[in-house]
């Protein structure tokens, strides 16, 4: 099942219907919804980096950069990114960790055209927003993404210090900012949460 967020200053309709009555969130009126058993909560409409919701935690971030290069993108992405086929894209692969403890695994794919010299920042360190931000002058501006409730594989739950078939939240989406005045794609990402920790609350504005 999945629920798809439109992300764009802090609140939006988002339709989780399915995700209640399956039992993986849950409603407390005037309040929000959330996901089921877990400790610390996060708002999931907010456009933050993963960094500034570790810290919103009261908890201290850290990173390992499990892959950082430029290659050669593929259709589907080239489509997500508005970028031509051959172009070329940054893939930046890193597990973010609250208080030592693993918590998401996020690969993002960035148009390499817009981030000339990225190789030259540490991501171990550096956070990927406040870099785009603050280096390279792009606003970001809204986020488009799908959350769906998976079972971690192997590779996710040994990343994440899971067994294998714990369930995981994924997160999929494109991040857009401003380029020479112009909104386009500036990152497609992938994103696996461990679910046993944590809860996510979610703001509806009722529609006329």
């Amino acid at each position: 099942m999945k629920i798809e967020v439109y992300v764009q200053n802090y609140s939006e309709k988002v339709d989780v219907d399915d995700l209640v009555n399956e039992g993986y969130l849950y409603r407390i009126h005037g309040k929000g919804t959330y996901v089921k058993g877990n400790d610390v909560q996060q708002n999931i409409v907010s456009l933050n980096s993963i960094t500034t919701d570790i810290l919103a935690m009261g908890k201290v971030p850290s990173r390992k950069v499990l892959k950082f290069k430029v290659d050669k993108t593929f259709l589907k992405r080239a489509e997500e990114l508005e970028i031509d086929n051959d172009d070329e894209v940054v893939i930046l692969d890193r597990i973010y960790y609250a208080d030592k403890e693993p918590i998401n695994r996020t690969t993002d794919y960035l148009p390499a055209k817009y981030f000339p010299n990225i190789n030259n920042y540490d991501f171990s360190k550096n956070s990927l927003f406040q870099v785009i931000e603050e280096e390279y002058k792009i606003k970001i501006t809204r986020a488009v993404r799908t959350i769906e409730a998976v079972l971690a594989d192997e590779e996710i739950a040994g990343m994440l210090e899971l067994k294998k078939g714990f369930p995981v939240l994924l997160f999929r989406g494109v991040t857009y900012g401003l380029v020479n005045g112009k909104e386009v794609p500036i990152e497609s990402f992938k994103s696996y949460y461990r679910s046993d920790n944590r809860k996510f609350s979610i703001t509806q504005i009722k529609m006329s």
